[in-house]
């Protein structure tokens, strides 16, 4: 869900979405810059680290895993998913804040 929320905000406010095998992990990384008169980060480096570790599972389920999933693994990513949703979403709200100033500003 972030990385389409971000893939929203890159093409306005970043510049683009960025290309290459590496794509996903640039563009969450590309959300903490702080890009002055343009936007505040969107998200927290912490933010981006928690997001990071979805994404290295996302990528692991896709190519290797198939349907030999570990739940030790698993269910450690699991436990983190309240906190990263939480700090996500106090991100968003933070920059949405932005938004809306800018918008009455204009």
């Amino acid at each position: 869900m972030s990385e389409r929320i971000f893939e929203k905000i890159a093409p306005e406010l970043n510049g683009g979405i960025p290309a290459g095998p590496a794509w996903h992990r640039e563009l969450v990384e590309s959300m903490t810059l702080d890009l002055p008169n343009i936007r505040p980060p969107v998200i927290s480096p912490s933010t981006a680290r928690a997001l990071a570790e979805f994404l290295r599972f996302r990528h692991l389920f896709r190519n290797l895993y198939g349907f030999e999933l570990e739940w030790p693994r698993l269910r450690a990513l699991l436990a983190r998913l309240p906190d990263a949703w939480r700090a996500l979403e106090s991100d968003l709200r933070t920059f949405l804040e932005f938004l809306d100033a800018a918008a009455r500003s204009s």
